[in-house]
């Protein structure tokens, strides 16, 4: 039976100290691997392992973040256990107005009792990432829902699961391309991808900040942090068409006033701002003709 470690990082939340935590992790993993949540007063940013040895430097390690309070915590969780408590606690649901998502487990049962007006999207995975249920995800699905019919082409940087690419392509995207730097997110949004009747032209591992690709898209979504989000700045813009649409995610609430000032570019324009759980969300639209 498999083990998972989870290493948490638990802090009062400041813009500086929750960067440097979100990097310091990336050092060990990859960032669709980090998840954060918010409980009172204190925010904790987590990444779990199947490494005990590399779970235990980590949070070795950590202990040099802050000279403030910060609590560090390693525990154990077997993988079919966690597994078993991940499915018995989630239901489909409605992620947007017109999409609903399904839990592979229970897709025969779900096309039996196919929801009027609405989209099945399925998916699967081991844990509760980039299944729907986080905030980012939400936000980005609102807005690929808000523009339907005005895109053709669409990029999913950082695609997980590739819930964000099935959305686009039940929208009617013709051209989707997605890529991720991990291999077990490109694995399983290929497998997804043929559950869900998705073509992808282009679903490879590669970490877009080093990606030498020059088209451009309709629609661009990263959802990704916002240290990543601003150091890719310039390469994400030119993804996208002129009078098209870009959609980032993965900035924590405090971390937007400086995202706003440092992603600010004249040839974006903001179109609609989000904010759910203390994450906020982000749709331009570049300037030009469409």
């Amino acid at each position: 039976m498999g083990v998972l470690y989870e290493v948490s990082i638990s802090f009062s939340p400041s813009r500086r100290l929750a960067e440097h935590v979100r990097t310091f992790l990336q050092a060990y993993v990859a960032p669709q691997e980090i998840v954060e949540s918010a409980q009172g007063e204190m925010l904790t940013v987590s990444c779990y392992l199947s490494d005990r040895s590399r779970a235990e430097e980590i949070k070795r390690n950590a202990g040099c973040l802050s000279s403030g309070p910060v609590s560090i915590g390693l525990k154990a969780l077997r993988n079919q256990d966690w597994e078993l408590r991940w499915k018995e606690g989630i239901a489909p649901f409605l992620l947007t107005r017109t999409i609903r998502v399904v839990p592979l487990w229970l897709r025969k049962e779900a096309v039996q009792k196919r929801r009027a007006g609405c989209t099945d999207i399925f998916i699967d995975a081991g844990m509760a990432f980039g299944t729907g249920l986080h905030p980012t995800t939400r936000s980005m699905a609102e807005f690929i829902e808000g523009h339907r019919g005005r895109f053709g082409s669409f990029l999913d940087i950082g695609t997980g699961t590739g819930i964000l690419s099935f959305i686009a392509s039940s929208f009617g995207a013709k051209k989707i391309c997605a890529l991720d730097i991990s291999h077990d997110s490109v694995a399983m949004a290929r497998r997804l991808g043929r559950i869900n009747r998705c073509r992808f032209d282009s679903l490879e591992v590669s970490d877009f900040r080093s990606s030498q690709g020059t088209e451009q898209f309709d629609f661009v979504a990263a959802n990704l942090l916002a240290p990543i989000l601003i150091s890719a700045r310039a390469r994400i813009i030119r993804c996208v068409k002129p009078g098209k649409y870009l959609a980032v995610s993965g900035i924590w609430g405090a971390d937007y006033p400086r995202f706003r000032k440092l992603f600010t570019s004249p040839r974006l324009t903001r179109v609609k701002v989000t904010r759910e759980k203390q994450w906020v969300s982000v749709l331009y639209r570049k300037n030009g003709p469409a």
